[in-house]
């Protein structure tokens, strides 16, 4: 996260993939790096399946600098352009 705080992200794409086999860990792993980025400029999103995607598209096209994602949402995320990695 040191390195994401002293680059720019002018171009409102995701600068850090943390992929994670379930949504459970994807929710505690999601939790600490938003924790982590406080006090920063960072953004963090959470995307995984079993909700609706429509948060999680609004929060990837916003931009976002950390994404915490499982493959599957992540690929149906992809699929649709709602992400640019």
């Amino acid at each position: 996260m040191n390195a994401l705080l002293n680059g720019k992200n002018e171009a409102k794409s995701s600068r850090m993939l943390i992929l994670v086999p379930t949504r459970e860990l994807a929710l505690q792993v999601g939790d600490h790096a938003t924790q982590l980025a406080r006090k920063t400029s960072l953004k963090v999103a959470i995307v995984y399946g079993g909700v609706g995607m429509r948060d999680q598209e609004r929060a990837l096209r916003a931009g976002v600098d950390v994404v915490v994602a499982t493959p599957g949402r992540l690929l149906d995320h992809m699929g649709r352009g709602h992400v640019a990695l």
